[in-house]
């Protein structure tokens, strides 16, 4: 038998095939791609919770026709200013049944996280544009 080493390859493919890691071993060891957690839906209910209560708080500005200074409280809730990525976390997580997470959906899923958003986006946009009947109708549509 013919006991002599193998000659080592000095091709680039044949380095890039012996060094390389997979593809799926980066990703699934990322922290990025980790699997959704129950906190995470947790502190994602949470996020919601205080974008509601920033919301019914800015109702003493809508009734006054404060419509600055509704804009001003809209714009400064951390909570309200990421629906987007709260949604998207919420129906990651682990908290939700698969039917929950299909009707909440997303931005782009549709469901009801989509109405919130387009809604809060219209009401923001009758804020600039300064109309107090589409600023009420948005208000109590989101």
């Amino acid at each position: 038998t013919n006991s002599a080493p193998k000659p080592i390859s000095s091709s680039r493919r044949s380095f890039l095939l012996t060094t390389t890691i997979p593809p799926t071993l980066l990703i699934s060891s990322s922290p990025a791609f980790a699997a959704p957690s129950k906190a995470l839906g947790a502190s994602s209910a949470s996020s919601l919770r205080s974008a509601l209560s920033d919301l019914q708080t800015s109702k003493k500005f809508l009734d006054a026709k404060k419509y600055s200074d509704l804009s001003s409280y809209l714009s400064s809730s951390d909570s309200l200013n990421a629906l987007s990525s709260t949604f998207t976390s919420l129906v990651q997580s682990r908290q939700l049944t698969p039917e929950d997470t299909q009707a909440i959906g997303t931005i782009r899923t549709y469901g009801v996280a989509a109405d919130v958003q387009i809604m809060y986006g219209g009401l923001m946009s009758a804020l600039e544009g300064g109309d107090g009947k589409e600023i009420q109708k948005y208000w109590k549509r989101t």
